[in-house]
């Protein structure tokens, strides 16, 4: 049966980090020349384990944190997480959580319902009671009142001096991606000016 060295786990040889391989190399006597088996050398490291286990249940009980455990036993405390895990200890209590958002009150809900009444959209409910559009569409949708108008978006009309400018272009028989081209808008746009725009439309 192989043999190992009960103080390196190696087979006897000579070692400089090893006293006891030095001494059963250098003068092997009754006294060192006692080896052990694997199945003593696991039973070793079961002992010593279940020893290392112990000490840290015993030392996570008496730690308050995460931080102060993995300062005290110089380790990570991702390793004293995993650790954690691993033996099966609850975590920390770390008191009840404290909710940072601002509850909505009477007040306001009262004012919420109004600015629907008015037909305000969401962005103006939302400078009117002080909270942000994402809250004031949630809110709306708990307490099922009727949706926000959506804003019309207004057409910015075209100055005089394009549309005199567009009706020439016309007049000189120029297509609407031409126009385009020379006035820096799209050809939609050009299309609609010609269709909408009384100056353009008599062409």
């Amino acid at each position: 049966m192989k043999r190992f060295c009960p103080e390196c786990g190696e087979p006897p040889r000579y070692h400089s980090f090893c006293t006891l391989c030095a001494r059963l190399f250098q003068a092997p006597s009754p006294k060192w020349n006692r080896l052990i088996t694997k199945q003593e050398r696991k039973a070793a490291r079961r002992k010593a384990r279940a020893e290392r286990d112990a000490e840290f249940r015993r030392v996570y009980a008496a730690c308050g944190s995460i931080g102060e455990l993995a300062a005290q036993l110089n380790k990570t405390t991702t390793w004293v997480s995993w650790r954690r895990v691993e033996l099966g200890l609850p975590a920390y209590w770390r008191g009840p959580r404290k909710r940072h958002r601002n509850e909505w009150t009477a007040e306001q809900d009262a004012m919420l319902a109004e600015a629907i009444a008015r037909n305000k959209n969401a962005a103006e409910a939302a400078e009117i009671i002080g909270r942000t559009e994402n809250a004031v569409k949630n809110r709306r949708g708990n307490l099922g009142l009727p949706p926000f108008r959506h804003p019309v978006q207004e057409r910015k009309a075209w100055p005089p001096a394009r549309v005199e400018r567009l009706r020439m272009l016309r007049k000189r028989g120029f297509s609407f991606s031409e126009c385009a081209k020379r006035l820096g808008a799209t050809r939609n746009a050009i299309a609609h000016g010609t269709r909408y725009l009384k100056e353009a439309t008599r062409l």
